[in-house]
């Protein structure tokens, strides 16, 4: 029992590398793209994405239909 938990344990366990630029420290393989991310051998990572809103450029009618949105969530 000891010796298949050892093999396992040593199995899920990854080099590591000393990251040489930016792209080499996000741990990313494979995107797919309903928004899943491979990022190891057996490991995977879902996304989300939000939209940024411009409150101070936004007309006045567009404020005031954001404002009662976020009031409604609240």
């Amino acid at each position: 029992m000891i010796r298949t938990l050892r093999s396992i344990s040593k199995q899920e366990k990854e080099k590591f590398r000393i990251p040489r630029s930016v792209q080499q420290t996000i741990p990313i393989d494979t995107i797919w793209k309903d928004g899943i991310f491979k990022v190891g051998k057996n490991k995977y990572s879902k996304t989300f994405q939000f939209t940024d809103i411009n409150y101070a450029t936004a007309s006045k009618e567009d404020k005031k239909a954001l404002f009662l949105e976020y009031s409604d969530l609240l």
